[in-house]
This record gives C-alpha cells, sequence and structure tokens, in this order.
C-alpha cells in the first residue's frame, strides 16, 4: 500500500514554491525548518544533486511517522530551496520506495517537470508495508556509500540539519 505522498518546495517550473498535499501541521513544521534554514540555500554549490532520504519519528514533521526524499532544488525564478517528497507512513530503509522517489524528484528537477505532472507520477511510486516508526529523525544518502545523519528532535534538526547535509562530502583517499 502507498500512503498519501506530499511535495513540497521549489520545481524550476513553478514560479512559487509548491504545496501538493500533506497535512498543515506536516506542512508549518516544514516550511519552520526551512525558514531556520534559508541562508543556507543561497550558499549551496548550484551542482548540489544529492538527493537525500529521511524517516522521521512521530511528532518530528507531523503527528505520524514520515519517511521521504529532498534535494535542493530552485524554483523558476532562481531563488533555491529544497524540494521534497513526503510520504504519511514509513517503510524500511532498504525499501524500493525509496529508489523511486528519488528517481522522481530527481526527474521533476531535472527534467523541468510542472507540480502537475509530478503529481500525475505520485501514484506510480510502489507501496511499502509500513515499517516501525522511528525514534529519531534520520537523513542518509546512499550512493557510493552510505552517508547518515541522525538528529533527535525538531530542534537538533533545525539547529544542524541543512548545514550538516549541504556540507561538501569529505574526500576519502585510498591508500
Amino acid at each position: 500500500m502507498t500512503p498519501p505522498v506530499a511535495l513540497f518546495g521549489a520545481l524550476p517550473a513553478e514560479p512559487e514554491p509548491i504545496r501538493l498535499g500533506g497535512t498543515d501541521r506536516l506542512w508549518q513544521r516544514w516550511s519552520q525548518w526551512l525558514s531556520l534554514s534559508r541562508h543556507l540555500f543561497a550558499d549551496a554549490s548550484p551542482g548540489e544533486h544529492r538527493c537525500w532520504r529521511l524517516i522521521a519519528a512521530p511528532g518530528i514533521f507531523d503527528d505520524t511517522p514520515t519517511a521521504g526524499v529532498w534535494r535542493l532544488s530552485r524554483s523558476q525564478t532562481g531563488t533555491p530551496l529544497p524540494a521534497a517528497l513526503i510520504a504519511g507512513q514509513t517503510p524500511a530503509p532498504g525499501d524500493p520506495w525509496f529508489d523511486a522517489a528519488s528517481l522522481l524528484l530527481d526527474r521533476a528537477i531535472d527534467a523541468n517537470w510542472t507540480a502537475n505532472r509530478v503529481k500525475r507520477a505520485i501514484p506510480d511510486l510502489p507501496g511499502f508495508a509500513p515499517a516501525p516508526p522511528s525514534t529519531a529523525a534520520v537523513f542518509w544518502l546512499d550512493d557510493w556509500e552510505v552517508h547518515e545523519l541522525r538528529f533527535t528532535d525538531i530542534h537538533d534538526l533545525a539547529g544542524n540539519g541543512f548545514a550538516r547535509m549541504l556540507a561538501p562530502r569529505p574526500v576519502v583517499e585510498e591508500g
């Protein structure tokens, strides 16, 4: 089963940040987190294309557990902001839903999709069985190596989240 999936943030084909779906609490929390971190987006590299996956405990973004993906994007007017797909339940971290949601968000940003085009594609995301809720907010990259960040609550996330996620990844030298 696929729970409702919300789309928040900036898309290059849209002049203003968008909100499709999601509860008012989820929207308010996400917006609050963005407003506390807005200064970081302008300084982020225009080549920042990492798509972070997330699972959040109840109470961090919404009253229910949430899962999703986010990456930095820009509005049609050039304003840098994240775009995110957020589900109202959480699959297991290795569930194929995360790959499909990441691919959908990447396509939406890189291929200049409108919010309506994304909305039509969301139902094609695979279903998943809900996993037990997390006790924190966990964000991770799953590219050439897993890179995981954990935040205990919305305050820890607001104070440290985007700064840590937008920081350049350390270069690992083999030797």
